[in-house]
Formats: structure tokens, C-alpha cells, sequence
């Protein structure tokens, strides 16, 4: 059995090994933390939105019932920033499994076949990684805009405050 010495110098450079399998590992896991905080402040901004939905519909005044329609609208557009952070962070995940299951598959297939056949296989995993990194990118921009609407709900309820102090007082 012929050996390729390309085979042998990945074997005696520790840090090939490691990049295969361990970076795409630490973006699986960072990509699915991302997801899992993600689905839980979706179900939060669920829960804000049916808390407002119920002062509305309790008669509240005229001055409350216009801010809480405007924390109802900004935290429906929170909610499409939670989804679509959760889509990119799970397509992330997805990406990033993938990517390394064919890191690994191309490094068991060397042992067997020529490097010329098992480059298709490796540009496939680059292209694939790339597509999981773009996304957990796209999944931090819509987290960051999120976060910037829960700052206007809490100025909101800054209104709200001022509002109910000066009907107490």
C-alpha cells in the first residue's frame, strides 16, 4: 500500500488535526448557544407582547393606550429580529456540522483515494464553513438591532412611569 506524502504531512503537523475538527467544533457549539439565548428571548418578546396586548384591552387611557400601541409595534419588530436571528444561528449550526462532518470524511477518504479527487471535497467544506460564518454574523446584526428596540420599549415604559406618577400625584 502506497502512502501519499501528503497524507504524512498533515499526520506530523499536530495543528492540521486540531483546525479540522476543533474550530469547526467551537463554531457548532458558539453557534448553537447563540440559538438556544436567541429562542429564549423570542419567547420573552412573545411574553412582552401578550403582557402589553392585555393592558391595551384593559381599558387603560387615552395617553397610556397610544405608548403601549407604540411598545406593541416595536416589540412585533423585535420579534422578526429574534426570527430571523434564530434562522441565521440555526443555519450557522447547520453549516458548521456539515462543514466538519466533510473535514472528516475528506481526511478518512485520504488514506484511500489521491488528493486530486478529495480537493472537491475540501473547497465543498471551506464553501460550506463559509456560508455557517456568514450567517452567525447575520444572527449578531439582528441580535444587535434587537437589543436596540428593547432600549425604545424601555423608554417607553420611562413614559409610562412618568405618566402614572403624574395621575398618582
Amino acid at each position: 500500500m502506497h502512502i501519499d506524502q501528503s497524507v504524512l504531512s498533515v499526520a506530523q503537523n499536530p495543528f492540521a488535526v486540531i483546525t479540522i475538527i476543533a474550530a469547526p467544533a467551537i463554531l457548532t457549539n458558539a453557534s448553537s448557544i447563540l440559538g438556544l439565548s436567541t429562542g429564549n428571548r423570542l419567547m420573552k418578546c412573545l411574553d412582552t407582547i401578550n403582557t402589553i396586548e392585555k393592558k391595551m384591552n384593559e381599558g387603560a387611557l387615552p395617553s397610556l393606550l397610544e405608548i403601549y400601541s407604540e411598545q406593541n409595534q416595536l416589540a412585533y419588530r423585535q420579534s422578526r429580529n429574534f426570527l430571523r436571528a434564530l434562522r441565521a444561528s440555526y443555519t450557522s449550526l447547520g453549516a458548521f456540522a456539515f462543514s466538519c462532518f466533510l473535514a472528516l470524511l475528506g481526511s478518512a477518504l485520504m488514506l484511500v483515494i489521491s488528493v486530486n479527487f478529495i480537493e472537491p471535497l475540501a473547497i465543498l467544506s471551506l464553501f460550506v464553513g463559509g456560508v455557517g460564518v456568514l450567517s452567525l454574523v447575520w444572527s449578531s446584526v439582528e441580535l444587535v438591532i434587537a437589543s436596540r428596540i428593547t432600549v425604545k420599549i424601555m423608554e417607553k415604559n420611562i413614559q409610562i412611569l412618568k405618566i402614572n406618577k403624574e395621575i398618582i400625584l
